[in-house]
């Protein structure tokens, strides 16, 4: 690039402000952390495992498999999550499928009650309910490690009763320079199930 070609792109740098300056890994990370959990609010999916049932609609017998993949359609659509991340959520929705068909859960699943699997709990945030309203914005990041590619973080609930004894363990990594979830402890196959 030439020198005249540069003038103008400097030029507009001094008008903007020298002191112009990117996000910090830190904030690009939490940042991407609060707004996925935004968006989990706001996502129309009733959950990200997707029951397939009887012919009476009463009873689940497996996962829709075919519509599991549109779900991870979803999730892979919001630049959040690693293939990682989707590839283990999959993985996850066979399992279960799996248990559900080999009747291998202690008791049947039935339409509108809560999945044998996951603690009875959101996997999200491992809970049933929040401590307030929209509390995205008010948890505080804590980071365990975090390099030039991998960040390992926890989360908790911030200044409220239910952060006492509770964190909730998120990993990220860099892809093509962006920062995207790789992992959410609510979505660990070993716990999950």
């Amino acid at each position: 690039m030439t020198l005249s070609k540069l003038s103008p792109l400097l030029i507009g740098f001094l008008l903007i402000g020298i002191n112009f300056k990117l996000p910090s890994d830190k904030e690009q990370i939490i940042n991407l952390v609060k707004q996925a959990y935004k968006w989990h609010d706001t996502d129309k999916a009733e959950n990200d495992i997707i029951p397939l049932t009887d012919i009476n609609d009463s009873i689940v017998i497996g996962i829709d498999l075919e519509k599991q993949k549109l779900r991870l359609d979803e999730l892979r659509k919001t630049n959040f999550f690693t293939e990682d991340f989707i590839n283990n959520n999959y993985k996850i929705a066979q399992t279960i499928d799996t248990k559900v068909r080999n009747k291998e859960f202690d008791c049947e699943w039935l339409v509108g009650d809560i999945p044998p699997f996951s603690n009875n709990t959101d996997p999200w945030c491992n809970c049933q309910d929040y401590p307030y309203n929209n509390p995205w914005d008010k948890i505080e990041i804590t980071f365990e490690k975090l390099d030039i590619e991998n960040a390992i973080l926890t989360w908790t609930w911030g200044d409220s009763e239910w952060s006492k004894g509770f964190k909730y363990l998120v990993k990220v990594n860099k892809v093509n320079n962006t920062w995207r979830i790789s992992y959410l402890q609510g979505y660990d196959l070993a716990n999950f199930l």
